[in-house]
């Protein structure tokens, strides 16, 4: 990722993870007279020891987008807003939570059409197999860790974001509340690396369940990274992700170098130049998440026996503490 688009661009993908970093944008307004509604689908639903879940997908939404957006090529806000976002907002569980983050960032109205179509047609085909796929993740979550109500919203990437997502195993995920698990996949996504993501998504839903409502440093961002990559990690130890393998000796001091220059800072521009890399600057992409995953590890070398609800539990100041790689 030499070229600062391709790098921004995966930046802007894996902003998205906790839901934290970003500013929202409004929501669309009230489609015009004449854009029908989208279709309204009943989620999946199942039960791990007493917990619930709840799982949707999006793929009938997007066709009634695609189908009226080839009708009406001039109005892809309002049509999109009618179907994608109104079963979104339907969907959710505080009403209207999360939809203008959505739009603002992955989920926004797509231009490529008839690539959109392509994409949605080989997931829905998968549907089942994704579904399961995605229950399976959370039973396995639940059982290693409890937490409560759950809610999964599945949605087909944007075609435009093909390339970056293939290098993220073609799924990515965002969460913003403790309740809500939203998962972005391409066509090419395996099963494995769908359970993957949707284990890490989920660590972050448990972590949030007693978040204090303040704004994250960058020392919490990255070890709440770290904390989700090594729960996954721990369900899933086969699967490799970029952002989890070591740093190059060049990279691991300039990378380290500026996270303790930045760790204690706690605004937005920080936390994301920490996390997600600037290369304007030379910071490597996926740095945070690189650290955190890395304190994390060392944590748990410390601490073996230490149990996973115990150690999700910490804050960032203990793990960094308890990692021996702290100064």
């Amino acid at each position: 990722m030499k070229r600062y688009f391709a790098a921004a661009s995966m930046i802007f993908l894996l902003a998205g993870c906790s839901g934290e970093a970003a500013e929202t944008a409004e929501p669309v307004e009230a489609a015009a007279k004449n854009v029908q509604t989208g279709t309204e689908e009943q989620p999946v639903t199942f039960e791990q020891n007493g917990q619930k879940f709840e799982v949707y997908t999006y793929f009938s939404a997007y066709e009634d987008y695609i189908q009226q957006a080839k009708e009406q090529p001039d109005k892809l806000a309002e049509v999109y807003a009618a179907t994608v976002e109104k079963q979104y907002n339907n969907n959710s569980q505080s009403a209207g939570d999360g939809v203008g983050y959505l739009a603002y960032w992955m989920i926004a109205p797509s231009e490529e059409l008839l690539a959109l179509q392509g994409a949605v047609a080989s997931l829905e085909e998968r549907e089942h197999e994704l579904i399961q796929s995605i229950e399976e993740a959370l039973r396995e979550s639940a059982e290693m860790l409890t937490g409560g109500e759950k809610t999964v919203h599945l949605f087909p990437a944007d075609p435009v974001l093909s390339r970056e997502l293939s290098a993220m195993n073609h799924a990515t995920g965002v969460v913003f509340n403790e309740h809500s698990l939203v998962i972005f996949v391409t066509p090419s996504v395996k099963a494995k690396h769908l359970k993957h993501t949707v284990a890490h998504e989920y660590a972050h839903t448990v972590d949030s369940e007693d978040a204090l409502e303040s704004e994250d440093t960058v020392l919490d961002a990255v070890l709440k990274e770290g904390k989700a990559d090594s729960f996954a990690n721990l369900l899933y130890p086969k699967i490799e992700t970029p952002w989890t393998q070591p740093f190059t000796e060049t990279n691991k001091e300039i990378a380290w170098k500026a996270f303790e220059a930045n760790k204690e800072a706690a605004n937005s521009a920080a936390v994301q130049e920490i996390l997600y890399g600037n290369p304007r600057e030379e910071i490597p992409i996926w740095t945070g998440y690189t650290i955190g995953y890395t304190v994390m590890q060392a944590f748990l070398e410390h601490h073996p026996d230490m149990p996973v609800e115990e150690w999700m539990a910490l804050d960032a100041e203990e793990i960094l503490a308890g990692s021996g790689l702290g100064n």
